[in-house]
């Protein structure tokens, strides 16, 4: 994701869509420092990679509070 908002040239990225397709672990798994720069996330997670990719314990630690919970979309904007 890190190469992927670098190439798109822009500083603060306002409004973040992932639909990977249950790659949501990997995308996690690694440097979170691209979401420093991301104001809100929408993700759409699959079966149980929510909690497989530990994203709440990493959208805490990074400042995003989850407005609209769903079983499979969630958006997530910084606090």
């Amino acid at each position: 994701m890190r190469s992927i908002l670098a190439k798109s040239g822009f500083g603060n990225v306002d409004l973040l869509k992932v639909d990977i397709e249950g790659g949501e672990r990997h995308l996690f798994a690694g440097d979170l420092a691209w979401l420093d720069c991301v104001t809100c996330i929408v993700l759409e997670f699959h079966a149980a990679k929510r909690e497989e990719s530990g994203f709440d314990s990493i959208k805490a630690r990074k400042g995003f509070k989850v407005i609209e919970p769903n079983s499979h979309t969630i958006l997530a904007l910084r606090n």
